[in-house]
């Protein structure tokens, strides 16, 4: 049991407004929730996905650690942001075993970066037809700066930063889990932040697709600071308390639609990238999450533009939680946003 225990790790959500830790019980019977942590994270310690103050951001790691009272030591950390590239390629007449050494030619026309710069990997997509003359693959890359201090934050909050996930990956996992497969469908997963939405496309268990757009929670903000001229404090307090059902100002509903629409067309934008690119079968179904995704009226313009059953991911539809330290209405609360973090805490040390 021991070996066992120590390769479960502590998901780490390192978001934009939240940081989030999940201690999960993993097992060949199925998954239970053991812990949950959050707190703010303190403005300018990140920007768009970077690290700016590994130091502040640390500290409230290490806060949330604490309050959670996990005796947890490695963590799985989810990266997002520009300096992560997420593509996937088809490489021809390669068989499985030699991929490892062409990879690195193949990568450096797809990443827009000095290859010497990057950190790579890549995922074979198994649920694919594969053959010798065509091989799916999902290609990883990260700058070598961003991961480093990545690292060096978990590090310093005094855990060690045993692996590290794409955030859409990480979602992609914790809908699996919940879901299962569903063999025959192409869904897509949104999980609206605060400032990007990770969208993640899977195509009959394999993620095919994963780009983070760069839009979210704090763009209802700043739309409604610069549309009714206050501060950005009682901007958000006025987007929290419209999404809970109260009255504001008469303009501000009409403010909030409008980022909606511009929200959902950035969506369309990366939809018909994906079609163009991917050549595969259309997105079916949506699945939304994340604490922007309670917007009023963000499902339903989805579900209206593209055409499609969009609903909300329910992260503990097939995860249990531990009713000693969780009550149903704290599960509700943080179901919203619970997803990522659930999601990196659901990876084993060792796993590909």
């Amino acid at each position: 049991m021991g070996l066992f225990q120590s390769k479960n790790v502590l998901g780490l959500d390192i978001g934009s407004t939240y940081i989030k830790a999940a201690e999960m019980n993993v097992t060949k019977r199925g998954a239970k929730l053991l812990r949950f942590g959050y707190a703010p994270t303190p403005q300018g310690t990140l920007d768009r996905g970077e690290i700016v103050d590994a130091a502040g951001l640390s500290q409230v790691i290490k806060n949330v650690i604490s309050e959670m009272g996990t005796k947890r030591k490695n963590a799985c950390v989810g990266i997002w942001g520009t300096a992560v590239i997420v593509k996937k390629i088809t490489l021809s007449g390669v068989e499985k075993q030699y991929i490892g050494d062409i990879i690195r030619d193949e990568a450096e026309q797809y990443i827009p970066f000095d290859i010497n710069d990057i950190n790579l990997g890549y995922f074979i997509l198994e649920n694919r037809s594969q053959s010798i003359e065509s091989l799916d693959l999902l290609l990883i890359g990260a700058q070598k700066d961003f991961v480093f201090s990545y690292a060096e934050s978990i590090e310093m909050s005094g855990l060690h930063c045993a692996t590290m996930d794409v955030s859409g990956f990480a979602l992609a996992n914790c809908f699996q889990m919940n879901y299962g497969d569903l063999p025959g469908e192409v869904v897509g997963l949104l999980n609206f932040g605060g400032s990007v939405t990770n969208f993640t496309i899977v195509d009959n268990g394999d993620v095919v697709f994963s780009r983070d757009i760069p839009i979210g929670g704090m763009t209802y903000t700043t739309d409604i600071q610069k549309h009714l001229s206050i501060s950005y404090e009682e901007a958000e307090g006025l987007k929290l308390s419209f999404s809970q059902g109260q009255p504001g100002p008469e303009e501000l509903g009409g403010i909030i639609q409008t980022t909606t629409d511009a929200v959902v067309e950035e969506l369309t934008r990366s939809l018909d990238f994906y079609n163009a690119t991917a050549g595969e079968a259309p997105v079916q179904k949506f699945f939304i999450t994340g604490g922007s995704s309670l917007v009023p009226n963000l499902q339903q313009s989805i579900s209206t533009t593209l055409n499609a059953n969009v609903q909300y991911l329910d992260p503990f539809s097939g995860i249990q939680f531990d009713g000693k330290n969780f009550s149903d209405d704290v599960i509700q609360q943080i179901a919203p946003f619970a997803s990522i973090a659930m999601g990196l805490g659901l990876r084993k040390i060792g796993d590909s």
